[in-house]
């Protein structure tokens, strides 16, 4: 597949680097020619089931105070700590909600995601080390994560603070 092939659609374009737009476009591209899945649906992408890029931590979250103070250590919101992707549907719905809530809604998401994350670790190019991309990736995760249990009774996620 031809990396010309892969856009941004309608997506913030200008609010992203050189750099950070060719770490995305390589991502989608790997996504289709590895067969990777939508956490979100459990499709395979593919030139049908096009992929986007999903922030952990929501986009729109770049101004605040804790993104600051992360970028401080080297964090960036629309880098390697903080992106993968997801089918576009899966994308709009989540929109600004945290990811935790996510999880809690729909606890097959993290099962996927986990899976993902193998594939995600074995991907090497130019731009993106699989090993370097999934131990940030999964930092940012774990940190999101955080005060999510499991109801004993119920089965059910829920987030205690």
């Amino acid at each position: 597949m031809n990396s010309a092939s892969i856009s941004f659609g309608k997506s913030r374009k200008n609010d992203y680097t050189a750099y950070q737009q060719r770490i995305m476009k390589d991502m989608k591209k790997a996504a289709i020619d590895n067969n990777w899945i939508d956490i979100y649906t459990g499709d395979t992408f593919s030139r049908e089931n096009m992929p986007t890029i999903e922030h952990v931590i929501p986009h729109c979250m770049k101004s605040s105070a804790e993104i600051k103070q992360r970028a401080q250590k080297g964090f960036q919101i629309d880098g390697l700590d903080n992106i993968f992707p997801v089918g576009s549907s899966g994308n709009s719905l989540r929109s600004n909600e945290s990811f935790a809530k996510s999880i809690i809604k729909e606890p097959a998401i993290l099962d996927r995601l986990l899976n993902e994350l193998e594939k995600y670790k074995k991907y090497n190019s130019e731009v993106i080390n699989g090993e370097d991309w999934v131990k940030r990736l999964l930092s940012t995760l774990t940190e999101q994560l955080q005060g999510l249990t499991s109801d004993v009774q119920t089965r059910l996620l829920k987030q205690v603070n």
